[in-house]
């Protein structure tokens, strides 16, 4: 990718369009701010929801032991499996591909003269 001024330019069908680098902190913002936003499934109440569950059946499978429950929940293979940092990546990766390819055909401001 090249730089120009304040814009980042990105392949587009043999040319090379300018991105605004406005659209790609937003877009590597954008999974900063699911858990504020009701229409996504990392809204906060749902992530804890989803802990109350994870408690409680943690509990009763490891027999009231805390230090075991927390052993469980926050195991390295789990956190750090192929799979879930492949989620982690598709989580920021996905916003970005979408700015880089809608903001190139968005109209802004400075465009509409």
């Amino acid at each position: 990718m090249k730089t120009t001024g304040n814009a980042v330019a990105a392949p587009a069908a043999g040319k090379m369009r300018p991105v605004p680098l406005r659209a790609l902190v937003e877009a590597l913002s954008e999974p900063l701010r699911h858990p504020l936003d009701p229409g996504q499934r990392l809204y906060w109440p749902y992530l804890l929801g989803s802990l109350a569950i994870a408690l409680a059946v943690g509990l009763w499978r490891h027999r009231r032991r805390p230090a075991a429950l927390l052993r469980a929940l926050f195991a390295r293979r789990i956190w750090l499996h192929r799979s879930s940092l492949l989620d982690y990546q598709l989580l920021f990766a996905k916003p970005v591909i979408r700015a880089g390819l809608f903001a190139p055909t968005s109209r802004t401001p400075s465009s509409c003269s």
